[in-house]
């Protein structure tokens, strides 16, 4: 992957497939943002990094990840995507989720709801503490991790998915 070891890595999984993002992309670039300000300025070889196992654009459908990071104020040099081609074209194998998993710090999750929550499951089950939000079956299919509180919000009459705190999740983070 070609990440030093000394470099704090943060790991993301999950399907662009969506306008807005169930996935909650600008929540987690803002969350990344913020945590990435809080650290004492420290050359950039060594500064934290976001990689997002996702397609980046939006050609399923999804948001273009790269744009929204942008608006969220992201340093580009702070965000990675697994190898675009191969994802698209579903030529990824697991191993390559595994060394993803071994090399990361946390694991970060900014979704509005999930079902199942299979990424994060799979980072636990990697020993990997992860970042969720206090929605859906998050909590729940997580261990060693920390709970960031959400906002209710209504995306379709008479359900609801939970808007994670970006700040809160910053700290999380931290």
């Amino acid at each position: 992957l070609g990440y030093a070891e000394d470099v704090f890595l943060a790991v993301a999984v999950g399907a662009n497939t969506s306008r807005p993002s169930r996935k909650g992309f600008y929540d987690l670039f803002r969350a990344f943002y913020l945590f990435d300000r809080s650290i004492p300025p420290v050359d950039a070889a060594h500064r934290p990094i976001l990689h997002v196992h996702a397609v980046s654009s939006g050609v399923f459908g999804g948001e273009d990840l790269r744009m929204v990071a942008e608006t969220a104020g992201l340093d580009a040099a702070r965000l990675r995507f697994s190898p675009q081609y191969d994802l698209v074209t579903g030529q990824i194998g697991q191993d390559y989720l595994a060394q993803l998993y071994g090399a990361a710090d946390v694991y970060v999750s900014a979704s509005h709801g999930e079902g199942f929550g299979v990424p994060i499951a799979e980072a636990a089950a990697c020993g990997i503490p992860q970042v969720v939000p206090d929605n859906s079956s998050q909590p729940e299919v997580s261990c060693f991790r920390q709970i960031v509180p959400c906002t209710p919000y209504m995306h379709i009459e008479g359900t609801t998915w939970g808007r994670p705190d970006a700040d809160k999740m910053a700290d999380a983070l931290t």
